[in-house]
């Protein structure tokens, strides 16, 4: 995060309990990146679930929001416009292929453009209305 926004520029939660959605969802914060994988991945979607209106209302206010979940409980839960899909690996991807943009900004390894590991993506993102972006 140091090296994308600079060193201060961030605020760092480790815990769900502790991020007020009124101090993060708000004019001066331009991009939220919500994380609950693994174990953590029921108080992500609690957290989601009970700020969505905050969240929606902060996003469609030009808010940029980047949700990164890699779930060990599976099920489909609705945000706005788009379902949030984690489907016990059933859709998993071991590999994934960076896009221009990734490539431009992995600058540090630029001849690597595929990755491969234990499960690279596993959970999605559907709905009507939605942009795919960077591809």
């Amino acid at each position: 995060m140091n090296n994308v926004f600079g060193a201060g520029n961030f605020t760092a939660y480790t815990s769900y309990a502790g991020a007020t959605p009124a101090s993060i969802f708000n004019p001066s914060n331009r991009f939220v990146f919500l994380e609950g994988g693994a174990s953590t991945d029921i108080n992500w979607l609690a957290y989601l679930s009970g700020n969505a209106s905050t969240i929606l209302n902060w996003v469609n206010s030009g808010g940029a929001l980047l949700l990164m979940s890699a779930g060990w409980d599976p099920g489909t839960y609705t945000l706005g416009p788009g379902n949030l899909r984690q489907d016990n690996y059933l859709n998993a991807s071991p590999s994934g292929t960076l896009t221009r943009a990734g490539t431009a900004a992995f600058t540090f390894e630029p001849t690597l453009t595929t990755q491969s590991g234990n499960y690279l993506a596993h959970d999605f993102v559907t709905g009507t209305g939605l942009t795919v972006h960077g591809r």
